[in-house]
């Protein structure tokens, strides 16, 4: 093409760019190209409020020229293969579309069944060890009373013995003929205030066991209630990474579409340009 002619394709380009989106088409075309979900995402029609309000803003010569293409039987054919072009694109969009809603609802039901399990998981270590622990707790309590019983049968036979030789007697009531010195009065009277005070000792020595056992248990439950919300902090992380991801995916999607539009529509002007100025060119053309 000459400089000239290529002049008046960019012309008539830029002409046709504007009143190619409101030439008559068929009726499937009244759905919207690029149906996208992302907010401000612009449709191959969205560039046109109405066909009637579209062809009262175009110039007179303009208007002639399009009257005169789409009479072409070359146009309808051409608005044909490109309306089949963009359905083709429409329903590859909705099948990614659904694709991707499909992936996001099975991820995000794998996740939660897992976060259910590691909870599961977590709350019955923390059931069966404190078990445990309340077992140990009795069973300490329990062998503390039993040297308790036994400190008391050690200190009553001890008591008989020295109460008897402190009398001048053995215990089986035969007379020693020994010196009962004061020490040996000393220990016997030692040994009886061990024994009047030995069941407030053994009580208060239970009372710290307890007392022990309560604040170890304190701890262990600050400890599990701290590994559960730890827990359930991973797990929102986890679901706010793959809303992100997920999200991520969608906008990818959003604009490979957009590209893919945007590639369909400068391919249609061209190819309507090109028509344009070769039936210009035809005998009888109105120009």
């Amino acid at each position: 093409m000459t400089q000239g002619e290529q002049k008046a394709l960019l012309e008539k380009s830029e002409q046709w760019n504007e009143s190619a989106s409101i030439a008559p088409s068929s009726a499937s075309e009244t759905k919207e190209f690029g149906n996208t979900r992302r907010p401000g995402a612009l449709s191959m029609r969205s560039r046109t409020v109405s066909v009637e309000s579209k062809v009262d803003s175009i110039n007179p010569r303009v208007q002639n020229d399009l009257d005169g293409l789409t009479e072409s039987s070359e146009y309808r054919q051409l608005r044909s293969a490109q309306t089949e072009t963009r359905d083709r694109l429409l329903a590859w969009t909705d099948a990614q579309q659904a694709a991707l809603q499909t992936q996001h609802h099975t991820l995000k039901g794998e996740l939660k069944a897992k976060h259910e399990v590691c909870m599961e998981e977590l709350v019955e270590h923390h059931i069966v060890a404190t078990s445990e622990a309340e077992d140990k707790q009795v069973k300490a309590e329990a062998d503390m009373r039993e040297i308790h019983s036994q400190e008391k049968r050690d200190n009553a036979t001890a008591l008989k013995h020295m109460e008897a030789y402190c009398a001048g007697r053995y215990s089986t009531g035969e007379p020693h003929k020994r010196t009962v010195t004061e020490q040996d009065c000393a220990e016997r009277d030692k040994t009886r205030r061990n024994r009047d005070q030995m069941d407030a000792r053994h009580g208060s020595a239970i009372n710290v066991l307890r007392g022990e056992q309560g604040r170890r248990m304190k701890l262990r439950f600050q400890r599990q209630e701290k590994e559960v919300q730890d827990l359930d902090r991973a797990q929102r992380k986890a679901e706010l990474e793959l809303e992100r991801a997920c999200g991520q995916a969608a906008h990818d999607l959003d604009d490979t579409v957009a590209d893919k539009r945007q590639r369909l529509r400068s391919r249609w002007e061209l190819e309507t340009a090109i028509l344009a100025k070769k039936i210009e060119k035809e005998p009888g053309a109105v120009v």
